[in-house]
């Protein structure tokens, strides 16, 4: 059953709809995760409280990074980035010692802790 989208003033439509506004990603390599996000992979600090949490905008998406604490375990997800251009920054990740290997239209890679990246030169490659 679809759920229906009710016109409304947009106060109605975010109670019924929520908004994503972030995700929260657990490390226990702030320092590392950090610097791959950020001179890596380019992504800008909207906020941060060092060695506790950065928060920024990654081709247009908002990722929250909090390192763990009291026994939290890391977070495992698969991130896709699409960059037309994208052998300047295969390099750049080439040269920091990050291994990329290459499937069909994807370069995947890991982040410093072991979660997959996959970068494309389009939005959902068709196979």
């Amino acid at each position: 059953m679809a759920l229906k989208r009710k016109l409304g003033s947009p106060r109605k439509q975010t109670m019924r709809y929520p908004r994503l506004y972030s995700i929260t990603v657990f490390t226990n390599k702030w320092r590392e995760v950090r610097d791959f996000y950020t001179r890596l992979l380019g992504g800008g600090i909207t906020s941060e409280r060092k060695h506790r949490y950065f928060d920024l905008l990654i081709g247009g998406m908002p990722i929250s990074f909090r390192a763990c604490e009291d026994g939290e375990v890391e977070s495992h997800f698969h991130l896709y980035l699409a960059l037309r251009d994208r052998e300047a920054l295969l390099e750049r990740l080439k040269e920091a010692g990050v291994i990329v290997r290459m499937d069909g239209p994807y370069a995947s890679f890991l982040d410093p802790d072991g979660r997959t990246i996959k970068l494309s030169e389009d939005v959902a490659v068709l196979a």
